[in-house]
């Protein structure tokens, strides 16, 4: 059983071929107070295929100590099939991440009338504040081609059913395993084969199975913390910027020759910016345990989208790790929109509905091991401590969120990447003292950047990756980022200001895709509707509901050429008219809108669809 990673399920639903997308498309979000959260449900995009989808499911496994987790890494990528592609660091004992993505296992269901692509499928996995570790079947790097090495990303060519053309009588090969590994029980998914040409170190031949692996290490989503009350109550305090869904709080702690047996609470939401979370536990008894667990938990997975099959699969996996661990475990589904954070995903063809169902695990969340660990001098590591080496091209520090200059000097001189996990802002001298560093500086959790700090970004000497920044402001960083081949953070942004959208729409490096683009000025507007590089796809975009709404729908309609906000859920009878301006505007069904009140503040006034575009 996996104790401390990602585990992951993707399942693909595909019709036809469609034209290549270089960047993950986006879940719906809806902007709120600021903070973005997920709406539930499949994710349809109407410029995808039709009949295409792709259904993931993953969970994200936090460690409370790096001891428990480089010790149940060992433990988990030692079980795997011998046959797996693998990267591993040289020792695991020390790796400083006490949080991993595991057992991506992605399905390809085929409903469409023809085959599928001759050419096949491509999929590509990034890990912005990570890396990937073992994975079948072979890649497109690593062992897979031994002249593309791997770093925070794995690409695949897929094919479905008919075997592509290769050399004669090669057979199709999958690891072998008994009936109740892991292994086995995601093969429970009714889905069609999946083959790709590997092996490019091994010989040439063809990797088979029902699903696409991968598994991999990345920065923990240590938001939530247990702890006992005065009166010995236990409460979770929480630091999470986003909703928690289906929160379960499953307490072994108990001796149950003695006392009453295991404790459950589950919490259908919290709200963000709840901060105290105080569990209503019941017992349940022995004969009840599986209904109340993982038949619920079932039951809850399948409303998200998932089938029955893969919400089976993912419980049959899991079910050991979540209800019947030792100790304190809890454990909740993210909102889409953080998922699609933490891994990205693209895929050509480009699905016509995305579900991404995440699940953060807490093992051993139990506060006296905490406050045991801290008695016995095993407290937080330093900076210096962790700054190990993992592999060729990845350095990860776990910062206790701040970095002085001192330490910054020394990482400055180093001959490899940085990537500051943990760190929530960067000071301006350290951000200076770290600009002569002459490889990738990695800085996830970075949501905001005042100008001192970004203008010393901007003098970085190797390339800056930025993957979690909500708004750029800085011209200078953002005509530096539209160089970088991998700059995550400009097709990540939520929100540009006026002077750097006009900077990066007359920049050469521009690839004119803004997918996560949510919240519009009507100056950015009218930049975006003027680019002929532009695509005109706005997916990121789910509501319109600012004061000059109105003023940006006007602007976004003086487009020439497509413009579609597929994802579209919320604005107003004006700011709606002011949109279908446009005659091909590509919108959802107008019936499916919640129509707001001007938020203007102007008189609302009952909305009339227009003959001609009711017909469209």
């Amino acid at each position: 059983m996996p104790h401390s990673r990602f585990a992951f399920a993707l399942l693909v639903f595909a019709a036809s071929s469609a034209l290549a997308r270089d960047v993950p498309r986006p879940a719906v979000v809806r902007a709120d107070a600021g903070v973005a959260a997920i709406a539930d449900g499949p994710i349809r995009d109407p410029a995808g295929v039709q009949g295409y989808a792709v259904h993931e499911w993953g969970v994200f496994t936090i460690q409370p100590d790096l001891e428990m987790a480089n010790a149940a890494l060992a433990a988990e990528w030692a079980g795997c099939p011998r046959e797996l592609y693998r990267t591993e660091p040289p020792n695991l004992r020390n790796l400083p991440w006490r949080g991993e993505v595991g057992k991506p296992l992605v399905y390809f269901h085929w409903q469409a009338d023809g085959p599928p692509p001759e050419q096949g499928l491509t999929m590509k996995v990034r890990f912005p504040a990570g890396r990937p570790v073992i994975w079948w079947p072979a890649s497109q790097e690593g062992e897979g081609n031994p002249h593309r090495k791997v770093h925070d990303s794995l690409s695949w060519r897929l094919y479905l059913r008919p075997s592509p053309d290769g050399p004669a009588n090669v057979k199709p090969r999958a690891p072998a395993v008994t009936a109740d590994h892991w292994y086995a029980k995601a093969r429970m998914v009714k889905a069609e084969p999946v083959v790709s040409w590997g092996g490019h170190a091994r010989g040439a031949h063809l990797d088979a199975e029902q699903f696409v692996y991968y598994d991999g290490l990345m920065t923990p989503l240590a938001f939530l913390r247990a702890r006992r009350t005065a009166t010995g109550n236990l409460v979770l305090d929480n630091t999470a910027p986003y909703p928690l869904h289906e929160l379960w709080c499953v307490d072994h702690t108990g001796d149950t020759r003695t006392g009453p047996g295991p404790r459950l609470a589950r919490v259908p939401l919290v709200p963000v910016g709840t901060k105290e979370i105080v569990p209503e536990w019941r017992v349940v008894p022995a004969a009840d345990w599986a209904a109340a667990t993982a038949e619920q938990f079932a039951a809850d997975l399948e409303k998200t989208g998932l089938h029955a099959d893969e919400a089976r699969s993912l419980v049959a996996i899991w079910q050991p790790g979540f209800f019947h661990a030792p100790g304190l475990t809890l454990f909740y589904r993210l909102p889409q929109r953080e998922y699609d954070r933490v891994t990205t995903i693209a895929l050509d063809p480009v699905p016509e509905t995305l579900v991404r169902v995440g699940i953060v695990l807490h093992a051993h969340a139990e506060p006296e091991r905490a406050a045991a660990k801290q008695q016995s001098g095993g407290g937080a590591a330093t900076p210096a401590e962790l700054a190990r080496p993992v592999g060729p091209q990845m350095q990860p520090l776990g910062l206790e969120k701040v970095l002085t200059v001192a330490e910054a000097e020394k990482l400055a001189v180093t001959n490899h990447d940085l990537s500051l996990f943990g760190l929530s802002s960067l000071a301006a001298d350290v951000a200076a003292t770290l600009a002569p560093h002459r490889h990738t500086l990695r800085a996830p959790g970075i949501v905001h950047l005042n100008a001192e700090v970004a203008a010393a970004l901007a003098r970085h000497v190797g390339p800056v990756d930025l993957p979690d920044l909500r708004r750029l402001e800085s011209v200078d960083l953002a005509r530096r980022l539209a160089m970088q081949d991998n700059a995550y953070a400009l097709v990540a942004a939520s929100e540009f200001a006026p002077d750097v959208a006009a900077a990066l729409v007359s920049s050469e490096h521009w690839i004119g895709r803004q997918p996560r683009l949510a919240v519009l000025s009507p100056e950015v507007a009218a930049i975006l509707a003027a680019s002929r590089k532009w695509d005109g796809q706005l997916p990121g975009v789910t509501e319109l509901t600012a004061a000059d709404s109105v003023a940006v729908a006007a602007a976004l309609a003086t487009r020439p050429g497509v413009l579609a906000l597929p994802n579209l859920k919320k604005i107003s009878p004006k700011t709606l008219s002011a949109l279908i301006e446009k005659q091909d505007v590509e919108i959802p069904r107008i019936e499916t809108l919640e129509l707001i009140p001007e938020p203007d503040g102007s008189p609302t006034d009952d909305f009339v669809v227009p003959e001609g575009f009711q017909q469209r």
